[in-house]
């Protein structure tokens, strides 16, 4: 294998050779001349020469195809030495989109070809001959899974897909989980080993979530695509967050929702990096292109995610949903920044009579480091609650940042843990904020903070309710607030707020799997 932004691979097993190229941020000038910025689109042709036996496609269909036993004068010059061993089949590909270099994509080498079509679009996947065994009994569900995507994106989008045929194909060798090229999305091999997640079946519902985040790009990224690499976050930190939000509402994709745990865990890791000092702002100003792949972190994209789906949180999902609708229409085949996204978003808010200070939420969220501890802090009397405080505590940074937050608080009762849950708390950008609407309540018997993860935040217990939940973890029937709980109680181990044997009661609820 080799070559910057073209790959060779050579499969060790059977000795047959795949091609493909990967551009992302800026490596298409290596294998042709172009303006190689996200902000200056084109539409382009591909000729390919390949041995009779490859599959070759790219970003438009293939439009002509011949057999040559010789090289003309022409093919010469378009193909200079060294060339395939004669004969050749030579393609013709119709004129691509309106597109970025960097999505640009040309796929070869010997596959099996799986076929399907969504309405009128032309579906594909295709996968090394070597691989088919791993991959072969779930094709048609994978294909499937294409169709209730494509379903669930264009009513959510409300822009039909605009491009003329949509490939999958399955490439070794490649250091992304995927590439969201036009119409011509590569998937590492990686995704279908079986053990690489450490849990197979939930390997296999990761490999449904990277498909949608994918196909999610084929709207924001490839049809209305960031002007510049400042906003790489927003490209995929919203591809990651919508992928996981198909899998939470589209019809047909209920049995893969167990793969949300990942998108809480990417969550976590982010807090991981954001409690320690040396981070950065989600919004890094990019002053050259060679610095871009400097943001390919979990910041740019668990993080990214993350406060989306807190913006989402906090206007609702009809606003969220009605702001993307317009800025796609707006934008379609163009290019656009954060700031447009946030207009468009407000105008549709706004209509619907959510009042957000948007540039003030942007200031706090993507252009300030570190991370929020909340911890729950309350009184009581005679059974009921005489005050609750939500205090606040910045991390990650010399500096104090407090962050308006908008959160869920469940008080538990009972040894059934039941749940009483107060809805959208707002939070002050304070050190101290007081909860109201939790006064006059009765005495729980636990207090946890941020129930259904709707903030971005790291959030701590009290003694009284680390002495509960250690005992009644078991009985918390709720896969993904179970997982927050458990890890919650991990950064309170690390931080030396709980004992270890206090822990030792939690740690088995952060496995991957429902139990």
């Amino acid at each position: 294998m080799g070559g910057q932004g073209f790959i060779r691979y050579l499969d060790p097993n059977n000795g047959e050779e795949t091609q493909f190229t990967h551009f992302e941020p800026y490596d298409a000038h290596m294998v042709f001349p172009c303006f190689d910025q996200p902000d200056i689109k084109a539409t382009w042709t591909v000729t390919t020469l390949s041995p009779p036996e490859w599959t070759v496609i790219s970003n438009g269909e293939e439009e002509q195809r011949s057999e040559t036993a010789s090289l003309t004068p022409e093919l010469a010059v378009k193909f200079p030495s060294p060339t395939p061993a004669l004969p050749c089949t030579l393609r013709k590909f119709r004129r691509s989109p309106l597109i970025s270099t960097y999505l640009c994509a040309v796929i070869a080498g010997q596959f099996t070809v799986y076929s399907d079509i969504h309405e009128k679009i032309p579906l594909r996947i295709l996968v090394r001959n070597s691989a088919v065994p791993l991959i072969e009994s779930r094709i048609k569900e994978l294909l499937e899974v294409t169709k209730r995507g494509f379903k669930f994106f264009e009513w959510f989008f409300g822009v039909p897909y605009a491009f003329p045929k949509y490939d999958q194909a399955f490439v070794p060798a490649m250091i992304f989980g995927g590439m969201e090229n036009v119409g011509c999305v590569t998937l590492s091999e990686m995704t279908i080993k079986q053990n690489f997640y450490g849990v197979t079946k939930f390997g296999h519902e990761m490999l449904v979530y990277s498909m949608l985040h994918e196909l999610c790009h084929h709207w924001f990224g490839d049809l209305v695509t960031l002007r510049w690499w400042d906003d790489l976050w927003l490209n995929e930190g919203f591809a990651s967050f919508m992928g996981y939000y198909c899998v939470r509402k589209a019809e047909g994709l209920e049995k893969y929702r167990v793969s949300l745990l990942q998108f809480y865990m990417q969550k976590y890791i982010a807090y991981g990096t954001d409690e320690r000092k040396g981070g950065h702002p989600v919004v890094m100003e990019m002053k050259t292109t060679s610095s871009t792949k400097d943001l390919f972190d979990n910041i740019t994209y668990n993080k990214g995610a993350a406060v989306l789906e807190q913006l989402f949180s906090i206007v609702g999902e009809e606003a969220f949903r009605d702001g993307l609708r317009l800025y796609l229409e707006k934008y379609k085949f163009g290019n656009a920044d954060l700031s447009d996204m946030l207009k468009c978003v407000q105008i549709a808010a706004e209509k619907r009579k959510v009042q957000l200070d948007f540039p003030y939420w942007a200031e706090q969220w993507l252009h300030t480091v570190g991370a929020n501890v909340l911890l729950p802090q309350f009184k009581c009397s005679d059974g009921l609650i005489t005050e609750f405080i939500v205090q606040q505590i910045s991390v990650g940074t010399e500096e104090e940042y407090y962050r308006s937050h908008l959160i869920d608080i469940a008080l538990i009762y009972g040894d059934g843990f039941d749940v009483v849950l107060v809805p959208n708390v707002s939070i002050e950008a304070t050190e101290d904020t007081m909860v109201d609407a939790i006064i006059g309540r009765p005495e729980p018997a636990a207090v946890v903070l941020n129930w259904g993860d709707k903030t971005y935040a790291i959030t701590q217990f009290d003694p009284v309710s680390v002495a509960y939940l250690k005992g009644h973890m078991h009985k918390m029937t709720d896969p993904y607030n179970r997982y927050m709980v458990a890890y919650s109680s991990s950064r309170m181990q690390a931080n030396q707020l709980m004992s270890n044997e206090d822990y030792m009661c939690f740690h088995p609820y952060l496995g991957l799997l429902e139990k």
